[in-house]
């Protein structure tokens, strides 16, 4: 299963493709036999998130707003739905620093100084905990007489 946005519906006009994890399909699954009907009220919808009517899907604001108000009532943090991309990217970085091109394409950004634009020096404490991670393993290697 794949997630996929049309160059049109993209802000830079490049069309995104993303094959799901199977742990996400489950998610969907479970979503669509369990949530959806019930979210539908007794009609058939096409769409994912129905709006108030069957030919109808729920306004972009008003999911976004939703989904703020869920993630802010469990952590009171404040998360507008646009911002776990960046978050999603920060995380990311901080695993595996310096990777801006893996990076660049989850976000679907055309240039990649768009994306060392928006996260470089984001993960300079990462980078040197894997620096002296990297450092002291080679040590120890030292020690022990290990190649």
């Amino acid at each position: 299963m794949h997630l996929r946005f049309p160059a049109h519906e993209v802000k830079n006009g490049t069309e995104l493709d993303f094959p799901l994890m199977p742990e996400t399909v489950d998610l969907l699954d479970e979503y669509i036999a369990v949530w959806h009907p019930i979210l539908c009220k007794g009609h058939d919808s096409p769409f994912l998130f129905p709006g108030d009517g069957p030919s109808r899907p729920k306004w972009k604001k008003t999911l976004s707003s939703q989904i703020k108000d869920v993630v802010f009532a469990r952590s009171r943090f404040s998360m507008p739905a646009h911002r776990f991309r960046h978050a999603v990217g920060k995380i990311f970085l901080d695993r595996n620093p310096g990777q801006y091109e893996v990076v660049r394409q989850i976000l679907g950004h055309k240039d990649i100084r768009t994306t060392i634009a928006c996260y470089c020096g984001a993960e300079t404490a990462s980078a040197i905990r894997h620096y002296a991670q990297t450092i002291l393993g080679i040590r120890h290697q030292e020690r022990v007489g290990s190649p």
